[in-house]
């Protein structure tokens, strides 16, 4: 059972970066999102092992950027 200082962080969370909205009710759209995404969180693992889900990797590569070069040549 959650408390309501939960509830209120969960509220706060789904309002966003939105700062015009003064404030944001727990209810029943802020409590289906946070059930979930919990239901994702705690049954990852159980996906990965029965092969529910299958991870791929992709190689991550970064270009370097060269100042005062002309741009046909980068």
């Amino acid at each position: 059972m959650k408390s309501a200082i939960d509830k209120a962080r969960e509220a706060l969370q789904y309002t966003g970066d939105d700062l015009t909205q003064l404030y944001h009710v727990f209810d029943e759209s802020v409590r289906e999102k946070y059930v979930n995404r919990d239901y994702v969180l705690t049954h990852f693992q159980e996906a990965l092992d029965k092969r529910w889900i299958k991870p791929y990797y992709q190689m991550e590569t970064r270009r370097r950027e060269v100042k005062n070069q002309h741009p046909d040549r980068c």
